[in-house]
């Protein structure tokens, strides 16, 4: 079971690395990187539709030569690895703006011949958004799910109404999507309201129906008109009223992950971000049953104990909330897949301990965790888990099974590496956000753009990737995923890149 919320990959990360960019600090987070790694949570199955595991470690930090304490919260269900969903009732909005008509990367071609010119077209965002379009509206129920479209650019245009898919001529549909060509300004709140709209209209319609309501948007999210702070309301006030819950689908190098990122801490929100429609043909084979699938809501840990509070928690991205608190919460769950150890994929939450300021000479280091969920109908549920964390004080490193112990490796790594990123903009004062407002943003090109974020280290963080980076094989051996090569791929690009 993972986390719902949130980033759900991170592949805009890897692409913007792969054209040798800087990345966006905020492309890159705990939770995007767990949802591609499958961990051992300590169970294998449960017959709960939502059941926690509680794992230990005590590490050396490698870098801060700092003892530190971890907890993961593994999560399970017996929905995972089942690959399936409720009915739904989608909305696609689709971004139409003149921002959609750039390439993924102008770079990349550099000849006029006519097959390098059919392949420049088959690059640009908007061709790769309608086949990802296409695609969803062929992996749909068509006797049981319903489906409605909404174009945007700086106006918001109605292109099928939501009708049973069986009642649609998709044929024509898609000659109409084929048709489409994109131009003007972006205003991402109108769109949101259309869809919104035809939902709630749909529910106040069908008040028996039971489908799950879900608004996918899929843009590049360079908003230049309308407001973030409207954006956020609207999608706040669609969950709460009437469970709706949007995914972003995040189209191009110049994705703005910061606006997305805040979007999807939003109750069942989620996002990932796709470069080609094979890669996103995967997804919707993999994981999009469980993305648009959640099953349970407000999951909250609460943590009692005389010795230690939390320090800080990894996995979420309404994380700083919990500063200073005992307690970790969930927004919302879904199923995840299972591989054939018995593995769950993006199932954990780390939390970082430190030991209290008590007067009391010898605290217990007995913990008490209490776990409490809704499911979907709004029913509570409650766990409550008794340990105690055996921790003997002249163990430098201990870790309760391979699950945590690479949780934590890939917590310590998504850390470096935005340090590093951090310390390149420090350096070089190109923060994002200063570079350049966005109506003009909108108006460069994607070279122009580009030019702006090439791939650098400082002489000091260099000096601390190679020390990570002994660690990291030392710990990729013992581990045995090779899914970690990749990670070791990052770190080598950042090794090899132009120091400051």
């Amino acid at each position: 079971m993972g986390n719902a919320n949130g980033s759900q990959n991170s592949n805009y990360f890897r692409q913007q690395l792969f054209h040798n960019l800087l990345p966006k600090e905020s492309s890159i987070n705990v939770e995007g990187l767990f949802n591609e790694y499958y961990f051992d949570t300590g169970i294998t199955k449960t017959n709960d539709l939502i059941h926690s595991t509680y794992q230990f470690a005590s590490v050396k930090n490698i870098l801060t030569n700092e003892q530190e304490l971890y907890m993961t919260i593994g999560l399970n269900s017996c929905e995972d690895g089942k690959n399936e969903r409720k009915y739904l009732n989608l909305i696609i909005v689709l971004d139409v703006s003149g921002s959609m008509s750039e390439l993924f990367d102008n770079n990349s071609f550099n000849t006029s011949n006519e097959h390098s010119q059919m392949t420049k077209e088959s690059k640009r965002k908007i061709h790769v958004a309608k086949q990802v379009l296409i695609e969803l509206i062929h992996n749909l129920d068509a006797e049981n799910e319903r489906l409605g479209i909404v174009l945007f650019n700086q106006n918001a245009n109605l292109l099928q109404p939501i009708r049973k898919v069986k009642e649609i001529n998709i044929n024509e549909l898609i000659e109409r999507i084929d048709g489409i060509v994109p131009n003007g300004g972006t205003n991402m709140e109108c769109g949101m309201i259309m869809g919104i709209d035809m939902l709630s209209d749909l529910l106040n319609e069908n008040v028996n129906d039971t489908n799950n309501n879900r608004i996918i948007f899929l843009t590049d999210a360079q908003p230049n008109l309308g407001g973030e702070k409207s954006l956020l309301d609207l999608s706040k006030r669609a969950a709460s009223k009437n469970s709706i819950y949007i995914t972003y689908i995040g189209i191009g190098l110049d994705f703005n992950s910061d606006l997305v990122y805040e979007l999807t801490k939003i109750h069942g929100s989620n996002y990932f971000s796709v470069h080609s429609s094979q890669e996103f043909v995967r997804i919707l084979n993999n994981d999009f049953n469980y993305i648009v699938n959640p099953i349970g809501f407000n999951i909250i840990t609460f943590i009692d104990s005389e010795k230690y509070e939390i320090d800080k928690i990894y996995g979420i991205p309404t994380s700083n909330e919990h500063e200073k608190s005992n307690y970790v919460r969930i927004d919302s769950v879904t199923p995840s897949a299972v591989d054939d150890k018995g593995c769950v994929k993006g199932s954990m939450i780390v939390v970082k301990f430190r030991e209290k300021l008590t007067s009391n000479l010898n605290p217990s280091n007995s913990i008490q965790l209490t776990m409490r969920y809704e499911n979907i109908h709004g029913q509570k549920q409650q766990q409550t888990i008794p340990t105690i964390i055996n921790i003997n004080d002249k163990q430098d490193i201990f870790y309760d099974n391979l699950g945590i112990r690479k949780a934590i490796l890939l917590l310590h790594y998504t850390l470096l590496i935005k340090n590093i990123i951090e310390d390149v903009n420090h350096h070089t004062k190109t923060y994002y956000d200063d570079l350049i407002n966005k109506e003009q943003q909108h108006r460069l090109t994607d070279n122009t753009k580009m030019s702006t974020m090439v791939l650098k280290i400082s002489k000091n963080m260099k000096n601390d990737l190679l020390k990570f980076r002994s660690h990291f094989i030392d710990e990729m051996k013992i581990l045995d995923d090779n899914n970690l090569k990749k990670e070791l791929d990052i770190i080598d690009k950042f090794r090899y890149a132009e120091e400051i």
